[in-house]
């Protein structure tokens, strides 16, 4: 089984539906261990998930709900990081091929103060990054942006696919079932299984501030560790 990549899952959950994303929607608790705490700023995303079921059960309510906070929300922070920085690459990728959104790729990393990242040209120092180094990259570059929340939804709504103008039928929705969960002290493992499907693949849930959220990162080093306490 391949390892199903944190930013796969956020596509797939937000942007491969092609549908325009809505205005952020309050979260309420629910029976399953979800509580929210007070919110001091854009960037805290202080929801607690008591488990990893709870936490994955509201990453699909907030993509049934199109809500990018709740999803930001469910992300560990560094995980988190990493993909905000994705988002900065791709929204240069629309640049550098002079895409017909590449006016409006520009005014977005502008307005966030983005526009002197050169994402790309770090990543062609590298050379051939490993998946480890991109992320570095991709963390380094989300820790340079401000309000989180603001800029996760401005760049998800510009990079959703468009819908042809002959699609007249919505595709239905294919639910990712969590099962098997492993909890080993403050990291956790399931395998996720899509309706009509036989073939699991494996997601990873670190603890931190005592909250479950999804990771990419099946075994946090020390290092990510520290860092997942600094959104």
């Amino acid at each position: 089984m391949h390892a199903l990549s944190l930013h796969t899952v956020i596509v797939l959950l937000l942007a491969l539906l092609g549908c325009t994303l809505e205005a952020d929607k309050a979260s309420a608790a629910d029976e399953d261990g979800l509580r929210t705490a007070t919110e001091e700023h854009d960037n805290s995303f202080a929801t607690v998930f008591n488990t990893p079921e709870s936490c994955w059960d509201a990453m699909l309510s907030a993509e049934a709900n199109k809500d990018v906070a709740a999803t930001l929300r469910c992300m560990a922070a560094e995980d988190r990081l990493a993909f905000l920085g994705s988002l900065v690459y791709r929204l240069d990728r629309l640049i550098a091929r002079q895409a017909p959104l590449n006016e409006k790729a520009t005014a977005l990393l502008k307005r966030h103060g983005l526009e002197e990242v050169d994402i790309m040209g770090t990543l062609e120092k590298i050379g051939t990054p490993s998946a480890t180094e991109g992320k570095t990259v991709f963390k380094a570059i989300g820790r340079k942006i401000k309000d989180q929340l603001a800029f996760a939804k401005e760049a998800l709504e510009l990079l959703a696919p468009v819908p042809k103008p002959d699609d007249h039928e919505t595709p239905a929705r294919r639910v990712l079932k969590l099962s098997n969960v492993i909890v080993s002290g403050d990291t956790a493992t399931g395998v996720i299984v899509a309706d009509g499907s036989l073939d699991g693949r494996p997601v990873y849930f670190v603890r931190e501030e005592g909250s479950w959220r999804v990771s990419d990162n099946p075994t946090p080093t020390d290092s990510d560790a520290k860092n997942r306490a600094m959104p």
